[in-house]
């Protein structure tokens, strides 16, 4: 039996006043009634202890495509590729992005901005 009902038969009142008094109090559905689920969070206790890093490669784009011109003889072959890198410490939440045109392992966070992402006069520990 649905909760509408059984509150309705105990209290001696009809659903429908059940279910009024119900959506006033924001208690209409079960999922109301439910306890909320505990968002587990973490941080790393130092800056530099955990770095998150992300890329995305980027179609570069020279000229309009026919899509755009509507002309089906405006064709372009693709010009490359843009890799866009990000980066944010665990603790601090400071990030770093970059786009390059580059793709590798070496390629990431250039070094002249890993200071940036560093704590003073340490190191990151964790990628």
């Amino acid at each position: 039996m649905c909760p509408v009902h059984t509150i309705a038969q105990i209290v001696g009142r009809s659903v429908a006043t059940i279910s009024r008094v119900l959506a006033r109090l924001g208690l209409s559905s079960l999922r109301a009634l439910e306890p909320k689920k505990l968002v587990v969070r973490y941080a790393r206790q130092a800056p530099g202890e955990l770095l998150h890093m992300d890329m995305k490669k980027l179609a570069r784009i020279a000229a309009p495509d026919h899509r755009v011109t509507g002309n089906r003889r405006d064709h372009t072959r693709g010009v490359g590729w843009k890799v866009a890198y990000v980066a944010i410490d665990d603790h601090s939440r400071l990030g770093f992005a970059d786009a390059s045109g580059k793709e590798g392992l070496g390629c990431g966070v250039p070094a002249s901005h890993r200071g940036a992402l560093q704590s003073p006069g340490g190191q990151v520990s964790n990628v």
